[in-house]
């Protein structure tokens, strides 16, 4: 079961999935205001998303415990999820995953970098995009074949989508925070390279002390993401950026069929 990152389109796991496909029964998804999925009309917090997940393993009648790889956001989910339904869980990867403590990545004195990364300017573009029609979000989008790429890109129901999530990250956050403890299961967290990550902030004009910074700072995080579980570990995904599944497919492969085999993973 795979939970995407952040306005993150499930077709860039296909060539992943394909490669592991003779090990695994995999699921891909898009949550409630991506793709095709339809609108909800619950709140775009992680607690609303872990519940709709849960019905739509229900609905499909889910062989479980599985396994459940969370990417970025989508690993902040896969948390909430693994919290609301332990028992659904066999073994968790996290994959550069948010933590429930992101916010502070932004109490490290980076004005600059803070500035680039502000979640209200986040929230705000994303809100603009989605008052705009499909004709006018082409016209916007970078490019892409058409079909269903174009398709995803171009739906004002995503980026409303998206800025409710954003909005929510900080609340959703708390409510793991106040939750059951998180269970002592298997756990696998996959982090970027800080070499590799901080190099674009630089290039975008980013004082090298505050990207370095701010890439210590996340890498702080991944290290207290493999401590959730006493059967917790992490490995860094070298030469790789926060798109480990584009950057690094190989060590994601790696990770997945090197436990499947010591029989850790099953």
């Amino acid at each position: 079961m795979i939970e995407t990152g952040i306005g993150c389109p499930y077709y860039e796991r296909r060539s992943l999935c394909n490669y592991l496909a003779g090990d695994y029964h995999i699921l891909l998804y898009h949550r409630q205001g991506y793709g095709k999925s339809t609108e909800s009309t619950r709140p775009r917090d992680t607690s609303s998303i872990a519940i709709e997940l849960h019905e739509l393993l229900l609905s499909l009648e889910v062989q479980a415990p599985f396994t459940l790889l969370g990417h970025s956001y989508g690993g902040l989910c896969a948390q909430h999820f693994t919290r609301l339904f332990p028992q659904l869980v066999k073994r968790l990867i996290l994959v550069d995953s948010t933590s429930i403590d992101f916010m502070t990545l932004y109490e490290l004195g980076t004005p600059v970098l803070n500035s680039y990364i502000s979640l209200d300017q986040m929230i705000a573009a994303n809100e603009v995009r989605g008052t705009k029609s499909q004709a006018e979000l082409t016209k916007e989008v970078p490019s892409h074949p058409d079909g269903e790429m174009k398709d995803f890109l171009t739906s004002p129901l995503l980026y409303r989508t998206v800025g409710e999530e954003f909005s929510l990250w900080e609340q959703s956050s708390e409510m793991m925070k106040e939750s059951e403890c998180f269970p002592d299961l298997p756990l696998t967290v996959i982090a970027r390279d800080p070499e590799v990550s901080a190099l674009p902030f630089i290039k975008h004009g980013i004082p090298a002390d505050e990207a370095y910074r701010y890439e210590q700072r996340w890498h702080e995080l991944q290290q207290e993401l493999s401590r959730l579980s006493q059967h917790g570990e992490m490995v860094i995904a070298e030469g790789s950026d926060h798109g480990i599944h584009l950057d690094k497919p190989d060590q994601v492969i790696e990770c997945l069929l090197k436990n499947k085999e010591s029989g850790a993973w099953t």
